[in-house]
C-alpha cells in the first residue's frame, strides 16, 4: 500500500518504517498493551498490530 503512494523505493521505505515502528512500539510487542494509560490503550486499540498481538496471547492468558 505503501508503495502506490510513494514516487520511489527509497521513499516508500522512508514511509514504511514510520508507519511501522510506532505501530510496533505501541502495539503491545515490546510494551505490555495493559500497562499503558487508558487514554493511550484507546489510540493504539486500532492499531491492526495490537489485534494480532492480542490474539497471539490469548493462549497464554490461561498459564498467567
Amino acid at each position: 500500500m505503501v508503495g502506490g503512494i510513494a514516487k520511489n523505493s527509497k521513499i516508500a521505505g522512508v514511509i514504511a518504517s514510520a508507519l511501522y515502528f510506532p505501530m510496533l512500539i505501541f502495539s503491545g510487542a515490546t510494551l505490555p498493551y495493559e500497562v499503558m494509560p487508558g487514554a493511550m490503550q484507546r489510540i493504539v486499540y486500532v492499531l491492526p498490530l495490537t489485534q494480532g498481538i492480542k490474539i497471539l496471547k490469548m493462549p497464554y492468558s490461561d498459564f498467567l
